[in-house]
C-alpha cells in the first residue's frame, strides 16, 4: 500500500486549476488596484512639483500585477518535480536576497528600515520571497519519508531554519514578516500532524 510520501515519482501530473479560486483572485486584484488608485489619486502640490500624476502609483501597481501574472503562469507550467528539486536552492537563494538588503547600493532604506532591494523600475522585498520559498521547502520536507510527526528532531529542523530567517528579518527590522513566517511555519507543521 502506498501513501502520499512513497508515491511513484514517474506518475504523470494532470494540470488543472480551480476556476472559482482564480475568479476570486482576479476579483481581489481588481479591488486592490481600485483601492490603490482611490488612495493615491489625490495629488498634492508637492507631488505635482516632482511630476507625479494621479496615475503614477496606479501604473506602478499595474506593472507589479503584470509581473505577478507572468510568474504565476510560469509556476503553473513548471514541472512539480523540478519545484521539489529546487526547494533547498530556493531557500538558500531567498536567504542571500534577505542579506543583500544590507549592502549599500543594492538595499533601499526607508524610515530607518532596510527591507527592500532596488529592482528597476520598482523595489522588491525579499521577505515575501522567503515566505514562498519556505512553503515550497516545507511542502517537500513534510512529505518526505524522513519526516516523522512524533520526532522532536523532525520538528526542530524547520523551526531552526525559520529562526535563522527571523533573526535576519529582525535586523532589518521587519516584525510583520517575522510573525508571518512563524505563523506559516507552525501552521504547516500543525497541519502535517506534528
Amino acid at each position: 500500500m502506498m501513501d502520499g510520501r512513497t508515491a511513484d515519482i514517474k506518475t504523470p501530473v494532470v494540470r488543472t486549476y480551480d476556476k472559482f479560486l482564480l475568479f476570486i483572485m482576479l476579483l481581489l486584484i481588481a479591488f486592490g488596484a481600485l483601492m490603490i488608485y482611490s488612495s493615491t489619486s489625490v495629488i498634492t502640490p508637492l507631488l505635482a512639483q516632482k511630476h507625479i500624476t494621479e496615475f503614477y502609483y496606479f501604473k506602478r501597481h499595474v506593472f507589479t500585477i503584470l509581473a505577478g501574472f507572468i510568474f504565476m503562469f510560469m509556476a503553473y507550467r513548471m514541472n512539480i518535480f523540478l519545484i521539489r528539486k529546487m526547494s533547498v536552492p530556493l531557500l538558500i537563494f531567498s536567504f542571500v536576497l534577505l542579506v543583500l538588503v544590507f549592502l549599500p547600493g543594492i538595499g533601499v532604506q526607508v524610515n530607518g528600515a532596510k527591507r527592500w532591494i532596488r529592482l528597476w523600475p520598482s523595489t522588491f522585498q525579499p521577505s515575501e520571497f522567503v515566505k514562498l520559498s519556505m512553503v515550497i521547502f516545507l511542502a517537500r520536507y513534510l512529505s518526505s519519508p524522513a519526516f516523522r510527526t512524533d520526532s522532536f528532531v523532525s520538528f526542530i529542523k524547520p523551526v531552526a531554519i525559520m529562526g535563522l530567517f527571523q533573526a535576519v528579518m529582525l535586523l532589518q527590522p521587519d516584525f510583520g514578516a517575522v510573525m508571518s513566517l512563524a505563523f506559516l511555519t507552525l501552521t504547516m507543521l500543525f497541519l502535517s500532524g506534528t
